[in-house]
């Protein structure tokens, strides 16, 4: 009987005990804003049994005030740019979690730059950039891409990548291959985020990534050009690799292996230039010339003539030099008449030429 007795009270005990408690709130993430610079805090984890999050703001020196950016999500909070040394606080329950004191807006001191001959064959790696103030503790993310042309970053691809792929030599860089001879090196950095991202899948070259494009927390250094050279460094196949991340620059950093390249004599510190006609007469074989550019690296043009509601368009990648754009003398015969016409050129996505200029046809 009394085997019985104590049997009932430890399956009452274990009925009526309260389960184990769920886990209080995961460690606060530091990051910042990559289209202002502000300050971010995310909370990773927590379980809603256990109550709502509260921010507080502890402003250098001061108490703590309640805190709330007004956005709904609990577990983000957007802090914008306080003073430095401002901290910032979360609590649930019993559970209070405090931040890095933030040090002002997110600034790029020097952008990241590389090691290695920019020549086929030779093995490229990038090195940190500088930055200063943020919270002091996010992790670099770097990416070396093979782009066309020096001026904008559209068909740029992936070529190594230290975060979320290493098999070719991990964390050693990328040893250049032949089909990138001629493409234009940049070097990515991203400083945004103290939790490097994690690579949900597997896959098989560093081409499939994402290319990294310059914001408040991401800096992008045109290396050069790529030149033909050595043996080539073929394809990169293989698993995924996470690195340990990278540690947080001092505001002078200036890594021992950089040689500053100086001016870049082949182009790609120049801007294009644009001239139009005061009119714009058929040449016998090249149609109608409406402008011409010149081209410091290649550069994708888009020349708009347009005439009231009727009007021509001319996408074209130009090769570097000088080049007489035209308009086909069939099309002009068919949709505008002699008279004044507004001619509007985009290079690189920017007007850098828009005014009225004289047609005959």
């Amino acid at each position: 009987m009394s085997r019985v007795v104590v049997l009932l009270i430890v399956l009452a005990v274990a009925i009526t005990a309260p389960a184990t408690a769920v886990a209080s709130p995961g460690p606060l993430a530091h990051e910042t804003d990559p289209a202002t610079g502000d300050g971010v805090l995310i909370v990773s984890s927590y379980s809603p049994s256990l109550g709502p999050l509260t921010w507080e703001q502890c402003p250098p020196g001061g108490a703590c005030a309640p805190f709330d950016d007004g956005d709904g999500n609990e577990m983000r909070l957007a802090v914008g740019d306080p003073p430095a040394g401002t901290t910032y606080r979360v609590t649930q329950a019993a559970t209070t979690l405090a931040s890095e004191p933030w040090q002002g807006r997110l600034h790029r001191v020097m952008g990241p730059t590389y090691t290695g001959d920019l020549r086929v064959g030779s093995r490229v790696a990038p090195m940190l950039g500088a930055w200063s103030r943020g919270w002091g503790v996010e992790k670099a993310h770097l990416q070396l891409q093979a782009c066309p042309d020096a001026v904008s970053a559209n068909g740029c691809v992936v070529i190594y990548d230290t975060l979320l792929f290493g098999p070719c030599s991990a964390g050693q860089g990328r040893v250049l291959a032949a089909r990138d001879a001629g493409k234009w090196l940049r070097v990515a950095e991203d400083l945004g985020s103290q939790r490097l991202p994690m690579p949900a899948i597997g896959y098989a070259q560093p081409e499939v990534l994402t290319p990294l494009t310059a914001n408040a927390r991401v800096a992008v250094t045109l290396a050069g050009r790529i030149e033909p050279g050595g043996a080539d460094g073929g394809p990169c196949i293989g698993g995924s690799y996470v690195s340990p991340g990278f540690p947080w620059p001092d505001p002078g950093y200036r890594d021992p292996g950089y040689v500053d390249p100086g001016p870049d004599t082949k182009g790609a510190d120049k801007k294009p230039k644009v001239t139009l006609p005061k009119r714009i007469t058929r040449h016998q074989r090249r149609g109608f010339v409406a402008a011409t550019v010149t081209c410091p690296v290649r550069c994708r043009l888009e020349l708009r003539v347009s005439q009231g509601r009727r009007g021509l368009t001319v996408r074209r990648t130009l090769k570097r030099g000088t080049t007489s754009v035209a308009l086909p003398t069939a099309k002009v015969r068919r949709t505008l008449r002699t008279g004044t016409v507004r001619v509007r050129v985009k290079v690189g996505g920017r007007v850098l030429a828009n005014r009225l200029v004289t047609l005959r046809r």
